[in-house]
C-alpha cells in the first residue's frame, strides 16, 4: 500500500507540474496569437495602401500617355513639313519612290506615304506619277485585285502605266480578268509573269484583247517549266496571235517559253524591237517579212530553220544572235541598213559570209579573230574580235590602214585560249594608236589612229608578256562597263603632247 501511495502522489506532483506547463504555453499562445492577430491587421491595411497607390499610378500613367500623345500631335502640327509647299512635297515624295526599285515596292510606298495624315493622303492622291506602277500578284483573290485596281486607276489621270502581273495560272483566269488590264488608258510597259508554261494560252484569250494603241511594250517570262524536259511539252504556236492581242505594239521581249514556235503568219506595221530566247524554234524569216518597221531583233538559245526564199528587211539596225542552232538561213538573208550586228555564236562559214554581204556594217561583235574580219568588213567604225591582233598592225598595198574607218577596237580575252604576243601588241599599239608625232609612232596619218583601244579580260586570266610592254606600262588605263560583257573592260590611251 505505502508503494503505491508513493506512486499517486509522484504522479500528482507530475500532473501538477504539466497543469502549470500549460498554463504557460496558452498564455504564450495567447501573447503570440494576439500578436499574430495585429500583423496581419497590419499586412491587410498595408496591401489595401499598396493597391490604392497601384491604382493611382496607373492612373497617373494613362494621364501621362494621354498628354505625351497631345504634345506629340501639337509638335506634329507645329512640325517644318506642315508648311511645306505641295509642289514640294509633291517631289519628295517622288523621289522616295523613284528609290523604291521594282514595281511591288514602288506600289507600297505610295500607299505609306497616303497614309500618314490627310495633307499628305490629298497630296499623294493628286500625284500621278505615284501610281504609275502597279503590281497584280495572282495570288491574291479577285475581290482583292479588282479593288487594287479601282484604287489606282482613278489616280492616275490618263497617265501612261507600267504593269507588272504576276504568277498568271491557267486555273486562275478570273482573277486575271479581276485586275482590268483593259480599263487602263495607256500601258507603257506590261509585264506578264506566267507562273508555268501551260498558262500560255491564258494571254490569247479574247477578254485580253487590247484596244489598237493601249500598250506599247510587253515583257513576257515563264517562272518554271513543270519539272519537265521541253520534249514532253505541249508545243504552242505564237507569233502573229499574240501580237494580235495587242495591236500597235512597238516592243516585244519573250523569255523561258521553251515550248514555243514563235512564226508570223501576217504583217506588223508597228513593232520595232523583239527579242525572244529559250524558245524552241524562231522563224526569223517570218519574222523579217511580216515585221515592216522592225528596227532591233535580238533572238538567243533557240534553233533558226533554214529557208531558200531570199529575204530583204530594209528597216533593221540592229541584229543580236546567241546560242543559235542554225545558220543556213544566212545565205539568203539581206540587211541593207543593218548597223550593229552581235554574234554570240562560234564563228562559221556562213557567219562570216554574212558579215560580208552586209556591208551596211557599223559595229561588229563576233568570236572571229582579226584576221577573219579585217578582209571582209573594211567599213567597221567599232569592231570586237578574238586576238591575234597582227592582222591589224599592217597596211594596205596602197599604203592605207587596214580597215582604215575604225575608231574603236575591242579585244576579247575573256577566254584563256586567247593570247597576244608582245611583238603583236607593240605593233598595233605603233601603227593605229599612238598619234602622229609620237617618237614611238608608226601611224601614217592621224585618219589611222584609233580613237579607243580596249581590252576584256578573263576573271581568271594571269598577267601576260605583252602586258610587260614598255609600251603598256607607259599608257593609262581606265575601266568602264560594256553591255556586251560581263565584267568591264580596261580602255588603254597614250597621252601625248606635241609640245
Amino acid at each position: 500500500m505505502a508503494t503505491l501511495k508513493q506512486m499517486a502522489d509522484f504522479n500528482a506532483r507530475v500532473t501538477s507540474m504539466f497543469d502549470q506547463e500549460l498554463e504557460q504555453l496558452r498564455n504564450t499562445y495567447e501573447t503570440v496569437h494576439k500578436r499574430y492577430l495585429k500583423q496581419i491587421f497590419e499586412i491587410e491595411a498595408t496591401q489595401s495602401e499598396l493597391y490604392r497607390i497601384q491604382s493611382l499610378i496607373t492612373a497617373s500613367e494613362a494621364q501621362r500617355a494621354l498628354r505625351q500623345s497631345e504634345q506629340r500631335e501639337l509638335q506634329a502640327l507645329m512640325h517644318p513639313i506642315r508648311r511645306c509647299p505641295e509642289d514640294i512635297l509633291r517631289e519628295i515624295f517622288e523621289w522616295v519612290t523613284c528609290e523604291a526599285g521594282n514595281s511591288r515596292h514602288i506600289l507600297e510606298d505610295s500607299v505609306h506615304l497616303s497614309s500618314v495624315c490627310q495633307k499628305w493622303r490629298e497630296v499623294a492622291i493628286s500625284t500621278p506619277f505615284l501610281w504609275v506602277n502597279v503590281s497584280f500578284d495572282l495570288r491574291k483573290t479577285a475581290v482583292v485585285l479588282k479593288h487594287q485596281q479601282q484604287t489606282v486607276l482613278p489616280r492616275l489621270k490618263g497617265q501612261a502605266v507600267s504593269i507588272l502581273v504576276t504568277d498568271i495560272d491557267s486555273r486562275w483566269a478570273e482573277r486575271l480578268d479581276a485586275c482590268g488590264l483593259k480599263m487602263f488608258p495607256l500601258i507603257d510597259n506590261l509585264l506578264l509573269g506566267l507562273a508555268r508554261l501551260d498558262a500560255t494560252p491564258q494571254l490569247l484569250r479574247p477578254e485580253l484583247l487590247f484596244l489598237a494603241g493601249r500598250v506599247r511594250n510587253v515583257v513576257i517570262h515563264s517562272k518554271t517549266t513543270l519539272g519537265l524536259p521541253s520534249p514532253f511539252l505541249q508545243p504552242i504556236s505564237l507569233g502573229s496571235n499574240l501580237l494580235g492581242q495587242f495591236p500597235g505594239l512597238t516592243s516585244v521581249a519573250i523569255t523561258d517559253l521553251s515550248n514555243v514556235t514563235f512564226q508570223l503568219t501576217h504583217t506588223n506595221s508597228t513593232l520595232k524591237e523583239l527579242s525572244i530566247e529559250n524558245a524552241k524554234v524562231v522563224s526569223i524569216t517570218s519574222i523579217l517579212h511580216g515585221c515592216l518597221k522592225l528596227d532591233t531583233l535580238k533572238i538567243k538559245n533557240t534553233t533558226i530553220p533554214g529557208f531558200s526564199t531570199p529575204v530583204v528587211a530594209k528597216s533593221l539596225k540592229y541584229l543580236e544572235l546567241a546560242g543559235i542552232e542554225g545558220d543556213s538561213w544566212m545565205a539568203h538573208t539581206s540587211l541593207p541598213k543593218l548597223e550593229t550586228l552581235v554574234l554570240f555564236i562560234e564563228s562559221t562559214t556562213a557567219s562570216l559570209a554574212f558579215i560580208s554581204s552586209n556591208r551596211s556594217i557599223k559595229k561588229l561583235f563576233c568570236k572571229s579573230s582579226l584576221s577573219d574580219i579585217v578582209s571582209i568588213a573594211p567599213q567597221l567604225i567599232e569592231l570586237h574580235a578574238l586576238p591575234p591582233l597582227q592582222a591589224l598592225g599592217g597596211f594596205s598595198f596602197q599604203s592605207q590602214a587596214v580597215l582604215p574607218s575604225l575608231r574603236n577596237l575591242f579585244v576579247n580575252m575573256t577566254s584563256t585560249n586567247h593570247n597576244v604576243t608582245m611583238q603583236a601588241f607593240d605593233m598595233l599599239v605603233r601603227t593605229r594608236c599612238l598619234p602622229v608625232g609620237h617618237p614611238e609612232s608608226l601611224a601614217k596619218q592621224p585618219s589611222d589612229v584609233l580613237s579607243g583601244l580596249a581590252f576584256a579580260f578573263s576573271g581568271s586570266l594571269q598577267p601576260q608578256e605583252w602586258q610587260q610592254s614598255k609600251i603598256y606600262m607607259d599608257s593609262t588605263r581606265s575601266e568602264f562597263v560594256h553591255p556586251f560583257y560581263s565584267r568591264k573592260v580596261t580602255c588603254l590611251t597614250w597621252p601625248f603632247s606635241s609640245t
